[in-house]
């Protein structure tokens, strides 16, 4: 068990350094946040749900109810409803 764990340790390395040198990217920098991430979210406009939806089932889990649909390009999509959202007042409120 111990020599396992001297040999998982090396091949760990091995792989690290040749990947290192081999110049492939292991990390990239996220892009700037713009607002149609705001709008549509990470995936964005392309990403966004289509109708019509089609109902696939009842999801009971959870305080509120909810459903899973499948929408036009047949991607799921799970939509709650009740009192999820609360209004947050501003200053336009006073």
């Amino acid at each position: 068990m111990i020599a396992y764990r001297r040999c998982a340790g090396a091949l760990a390395l091995y792989a690290f350094i040749s990947v290192c040198s081999s110049g492939q990217t292991l990390r990239k920098e996220p892009q700037p946040a713009s607002i149609a991430d705001w709008t549509w979210g990470p995936g964005g406009e392309e990403l966004a749900p289509r109708a019509p939806f089609r109902f696939v089932k009842e999801k009971f889990g959870g305080t509120n109810p909810k459903v899973e649909v499948r929408d036009a390009a047949g991607r799921a999509w799970t939509v709650k409803f009740g009192s999820e959202f609360t209004r947050i007042p501003s200053l336009r409120d006073c």
